[in-house]
């Protein structure tokens, strides 16, 4: 029932982007959502700018100058040769779901993770087609 809408415009024209993935922007959500106790249990990867795939859009957003190079960017994932898709505490530590494209089910079925949606599960790749 908590809704929260705002213009981003002046972000925009600032950052030139605004990403989204699955963390909540506005506060109040964040704060509603429990999710600053995922953020103290499991540090950043909760967070809506320091998690993986903001750091990644923060880096690749200038990557995009048209619609194929958007789409390149949502369905990316280098998660084996790119250092923001390392997790800390992960066995192996590269992981599939820290990218744009994220896909839970490239990771091994018997790795180490530190949270259930780090671990193999049939999740990744929805947000683009």
């Amino acid at each position: 029932g908590l809704v929260v809408v705002g213009d981003q415009t002046e972000l925009l024209y600032q950052q030139g982007y605004w990403a989204s993935y699955n963390l909540p922007y506005y506060e109040e959500i964040f704060n509603a959502s429990g999710t600053p106790e995922l953020v103290k249990k499991y540090g950043d990867w909760f967070t809506y700018d320091k998690n993986p795939r903001a750091q990644i859009f923060r880096r690749n957003q200038t990557l995009v100058h048209d619609l194929d190079s958007m789409v390149r960017l949502m369905r990316s994932n280098n998660y084996l040769q790119d250092p923001l898709s390392r997790c800390g505490g992960c066995d192996p530590p590269q992981n599939a779901e820290n990218a744009i494209s994220a896909r839970s089910d490239l990771n091994p079925p018997n790795g180490t993770y530190p949270f259930p949606a780090l671990r193999q599960r049939c999740h990744g790749g929805t947000d683009m087609k």
